[in-house]
């Protein structure tokens, strides 16, 4: 049966089923001891149990440990509440009120109506109930009190009810399509298991795809409510726009922008393959600090590009490039060491083809004489070592991209 109030449903069964009980009357003069027999019969007989939930104002809710106020942790999630005046017997009378599910909490705000039943002896309350239709918060006021009629709260007066709950305008929840499973949180995330829509090129239209199944997270942008776009009305996940995605898809062809743009590398295609696609304004990938642990891996069956639009950092104790087995692996040369040794061998060279250049023997009669041969060597030794200047040498084996470093940072 339900109340007048229509704030509860109650479902009634008989406590004692037995249909063949009999009045079992252990004294035969009407005493007052036949009297209460004959009177427990017929108790027993019409007594009732009953299965009741009952819709409640939360006035009340433990969040976390900030909250306790001397109770211990075992009250968090907990909640009190103001009940109709139709009699609900919580259990015990005005205690803190647990979540039914242990594992899956929605924490309701004060202000939001819950379900709440009792279940051996104690009082229990169901995530809060779907007044306004809105993902953000349900507040409704009326309850209170019998024969009230339940109405949203102003809006000037929801920040009384929100106890620090920053309270969005116009919360969209996630567009859903048929056969999809989603959960809506309160600050613009979402995630959804289902399947997105692909071009038929048979039929000219787009349809829902099997191939398409995929699991998409999303926090979105806050949405500012406009005439065009009402409260309420659903958006579509966009990875370009979106503040931080999380995709898994089968196959479907996910289209983004990608920054850095390097031919037959970031004009690739997500399409007939399974991908898992991480966008934001920033990633981060961080292990523990462990000498048995604390790795990183990537392996890739084919490729693996590391593009980055700007500077690309590769920092740590010892760099290996190519292999880890030492005995395959030689030191890296310092491009600017590298030019300074060249320069000053060229300069000794230099200094040899001037000594050359004017380079004498003594002939047979004991005068000087000149040595041409040795004289044409110094010259063209001297005509190349003169054009050949640091700069120039920089110029030819320094890279203008990657960088070597001499020491191990003393801060890892």
């Amino acid at each position: 049966m339900t109340d007048a109030l229509n704030t509860s449903g109650v479902v009634l069964v008989k406590a004692n089923t037995d249909s063949n009980s009999t009045m079992q009357l252990t004294d035969r003069g009407a005493t007052e001891l036949r009297v209460k027999a004959i009177v427990q019969h017929f108790i027993d007989e019409a007594a009732m149990v009953s299965l009741q939930t009952i819709i409640a104002s939360v006035t009340q809710v433990i969040y976390n440990e900030d909250d306790l106020e001397g109770k211990d942790v075992s009250h968090i999630g907990c909640i009190k509440v103001a009940l109709p005046e139709v009699g609900f017997p919580q259990k015990p009378a005005n205690s803190w009120i647990r979540p039914l599910d242990a594992q899956v909490r929605s924490y309701p705000i004060v202000g939001e109506m819950v379900n709440i039943i009792n279940y051996g002896g104690k009082t229990f309350y169901f995530q809060p109930l779907n007044f306004s239709n809105s993902i953000n918060h349900n507040i409704m006021a009326g309850f209170e009190k019998d024969g009230s009629t339940p109405q949203k709260v102003n809006e000037d007066a929801v920040f009384d009810y929100l106890g620090g709950f920053d309270y969005q305008k116009n919360p969209r929840p996630v567009t859903q399509y048929p056969g999809d499973w989603a959960l809506n949180g309160r600050n613009d995330q979402s995630i959804r298991l289902g399947m997105d829509y692909h071009t038929s090129a048979a039929r000219g239209s787009k349809e829902l795809s099997a191939n398409n199944a995929v699991i998409k997270m999303r926090i979105s942008h806050e949405s500012k409510p406009t005439t065009e776009i009402p409260d309420g009305s659903t958006r579509v996940e966009d990875i370009d726009t979106d503040k931080a995605s999380l995709y898994m898809t089968r196959s479907e062809d996910i289209k983004f922008k990608v920054t850095p743009k390097v031919d037959n590398i970031t004009n690739w295609s997500t399409a007939g393959a399974a991908a898992i696609i991480l966008d934001s304004d920033r990633i981060i990938f961080n292990t523990k600090e462990s000498t048995t642990t604390g790795q990183i891996d990537i392996f890739s069956g084919n490729t693996v590009n590391i593009i980055s639009k700007l500077n690309t950092n590769i920092i740590g104790e010892m760099v290996k490039l190519g292999d880890t087995n030492n005995d395959n692996l030689q030191s890296a040369v310092l491009g600017e060491s590298l030019v300074t040794f060249l320069s000053q061998l060229i300069g000794r060279l230099d200094n040899l083809a001037k000594d050359l250049g004017s380079l004498t023997g003594i002939g047979n009669v004991g005068g000087v004489v000149v040595l041409p041969a040795a004289m044409a060597a110094g010259n063209k030794l001297g005509g190349w070592t003169s054009a050949t200047t640091k700069e120039s040498i920089g110029d030819l084996l320094l890279s203008k991209n990657i960088k070597v470093s001499q020491k191990v940072r003393p801060e890892l």
